[in-house]
């Protein structure tokens, strides 16, 4: 319900904007948050980024959700006033929580990427059907002709599932390290015990590239 609220009350802030413009604001300094709740007050110091305007010191008030909790360093998405820059409204719903952060953090330092090819070559994978050696029943073969090529698990991220049925063995992101690439593959498990084989680090598995982005593909069912 809080969060609700809070994303009505931004979308009010913003239409009474002259000239609402996409930003960021990097925060200097940043309140801690309160104990035992899930949403506390917070205040901050920071520096405004908006196109067409100068950097510009900003202090900033609300609510945030504790796990999104802002801290010095960070940089944070906001909707500014370029008529007004103390009119300035953050977009919490495109802010990872502090374990999301933490999690890309140590996939970049294992894979060497650029978090935002991450993001992006998982967007792609979102509506591929991808599986693990016997995870689910029916699951169709590669097309004959893409080629499969082989390559080493270097990455393996856990997706929080969506849905009330999920599969036993859970849905995961595996960064397969190949000859020519590294590509991104989500796959579901119909067992833990499969799952464990699959996503341990150093694991030799079999991919199919997607001829429109090799970037990302689909795990061979053996």
């Amino acid at each position: 319900m809080a969060g609700r609220l809070a994303r009505v009350f931004r979308g009010g802030e913003i239409k009474a904007m002259a000239d609402p413009t996409p930003g960021t604001v990097e925060v200097t300094t940043a309140s801690f948050p309160g104990f035992g709740s899930e949403y506390c007050s917070y205040q901050l110091f920071g520096v405004l980024h908006v196109p067409g305007l100068a950097p510009t010191p900003v202090e900033l008030n609300g609510t945030a959700l504790v796990a999104k909790w802002p801290r010095p360093g960070q940089t944070l998405p906001v909707t500014a006033d370029r008529s007004d820059p103390t009119k300035v409204v953050v977009e919490w719903d495109q802010v990872m929580t502090g374990a999301q952060l933490a999690a890309a953090a140590a996939l970049r330092e294992q894979t060497n990427l650029d978090l935002d090819v991450l993001a992006l070559a998982r967007e792609r994978a979102q509506d591929a059907s991808t599986t693990g050696p016997a995870c689910q029943a029916g699951a169709q073969p590669s097309p004959a002709h893409v080629a499969e090529v082989q390559g080493t698990v270097i990455a393996a991220t856990p997706v929080p599932a969506t849905a009330d049925v999920a599969p036993p063995g859970g849905t995961w992101d595996l960064t397969v390290r190949t000859a020519e690439r590294t590509v991104l593959v989500r796959a579901t498990f119909q067992t833990p015990a499969v799952r464990q084989t699959v996503t341990t680090v150093g694991t030799t598995v079999v991919v199919v590239p997607d001829p429109a982005d090799p970037d990302v593909g689909t795990l061979v069912t053996n």
